[in-house]
């Protein structure tokens, strides 16, 4: 139905004034620069790992219960950066307290042309790969799940209720206000991107070293 999308941020007064700043700071600072993220091999942290790994450096990730807690961190100066989602570090970004310095996505969010701070907007933010951080997407996906017997008419009718829904402005406002982007896939097309997200993330998780379930 929705994916959040992922950007990189660091406090408003940092000397990094670009994402290539951060990321020449990352591979000069090495463990000294710090990371956050909410929780140990989840979502920030695997696009940290991702991160490292695209660029040839090696920090220290420091994980937090949430992303509003990380949001805090970066503000309060604690930590570098963080990859928090646009509505965890939002308004911080309105307090003048942090800045976004690029979108982990194919293109710019240019369905958020509302100014934040000044004339900035998250329209405004380039690309991490126009930054010269070759991951070109990187979402989590807001997905509606229904037990493994269920029958092809029964999906069917879940399909059509929320083609539905999708449709009415109540939906889109939840969108907007949300900052998250419209992502609708089903059938045969959504099991293959689960098939290829859990082949692409059980490799990754055994490169690292982490858990992985046979």
């Amino acid at each position: 139905m929705a994916a959040d999308e992922f950007l990189l941020w660091t406090y408003t007064d940092a000397p990094y004034k670009t994402a290539k700043d951060l990321v020449e700071a990352m591979r000069t600072k090495g463990a000294g620069f710090k990371m956050g993220g909410g929780h140990s091999k989840d979502t920030d942290h695997i696009l940290t790992r991702q991160v490292e790994k695209a660029i040839g450096a090696s920090v220290t990730f420091v994980p937090f219960k949430s992303g509003g807690e990380v949001a805090v961190q970066l503000a309060g100066k604690h930590i570098d950066s963080n990859t928090n989602n646009p509505n965890e570090n939002v308004s911080h970004w309105k307090a003048g307290k942090v800045r976004p310095l690029c979108v982990f996505a194919e293109k710019r969010l240019s369905g958020y042309a509302e100014k934040i701070v000044g004339d900035q907007s998250f329209a405004d933010v380039p690309t991490c790969k126009e930054e010269g951080i070759p991951i070109t997407q990187f979402s989590m996906p807001r997905t509606i799940w229904l037990p493994g017997k269920t029958t092809d008419e029964q999906v069917k009718y879940y399909v059509d209720v929320m083609n539905k829904v999708r449709e009415k402005p109540e939906w889109k406002e939840w969108l907007r206000t949300g900052l998250q982007t419209e992502s609708f896939i089903t059938g045969e097309k959504l099991n293959a991107y689960i098939k290829e997200d859990e082949q692409k993330h059980k490799q990754h998780f055994a490169d690292d070293k982490w858990l992985v379930v046979e």
